[in-house]
Order: structure tokens, then C-alpha cells, then sequence
């Protein structure tokens, strides 16, 4: 029984913080049991750029469960941004170029 109330407090806690994530672009679900961040980094966009493109890390025996993209300094309503699973590449695409603009990317993973 004494094990039972720390897993069962460290499953809670993981489901809370999995679901309080607040996104400009999202991909996937942020609530699968057991996903786990891999992949957390801010990208500085450089100037004049118009595409922008990040392939995420691999991991053996895992997939990506959830992408979160967050990006300041461009107009959100003119920039596209697109995630393609099997390949783990997340590209970006701007209309007019960013002024100091940043790409904040996070990503969940789920074992199988």
C-alpha cells in the first residue's frame, strides 16, 4: 500500500501537467498515459528568413505524441506551419519575414 499512493500521486501529476500546455500550433494529443517531453528548445528565427525547418531528435521504440509550437515576432494569421509524424520534421513557413522572431518547440514522446 505504500507504493500504491506515490505512483498513484505521480500519475496525477504527470496528467496535469501534460494537458496545460497553451499552444499558437498544435499537433497530436497532449494526454496519452506515459508521453514524456523529449524535446524542449527555443530556435532564434534568423533574419529574412521565409522557411524554417526542424527535424526532431530519434528516439528507438518511441513516437511523438504531441507537438507545441510557439512563435513570436510574425503574424500568426499569414504563417503556416505543418508536421509531418513519420518523417519527425516540423517546417514553418512565413509570409513576411519575422522581426526577432523565436520558434519555441516542444514535443511529448509515447513508448511502444
Amino acid at each position: 500500500m505504500k507504493c500504491v499512493l506515490p505512483v498513484y500521486f505521480a500519475f496525477l501529476l504527470g496528467i496535469v501537467i501534460c494537458t496545460n500546455y497553451t499552444c499558437d500550433y498544435s499537433f497530436g494529443n497532449p494526454s496519452w498515459n506515459y508521453s514524456k517531453l523529449f524535446y524542449n528548445t527555443t530556435h532564434v528565427l534568423p533574419e529574412g528568413v521565409l522557411n524554417f525547418n526542424v527535424t526532431l531528435p530519434q528516439n528507438k521504440n518511441s513516437m511523438i505524441s504531441f507537438v507545441c509550437v510557439n512563435i513570436t515576432g510574425a503574424d500568426l494569421n499569414t504563417t503556416k506551419v505543418a508536421f509531418a509524424s513519420l518523417f519527425r520534421r516540423l517546417s514553418i513557413e512565413f509570409k513576411n519575414y519575422p522581426q526577432n522572431g523565436t520558434a519555441r518547440i516542444l514535443a511529448l514522446e509515447h513508448g511502444y
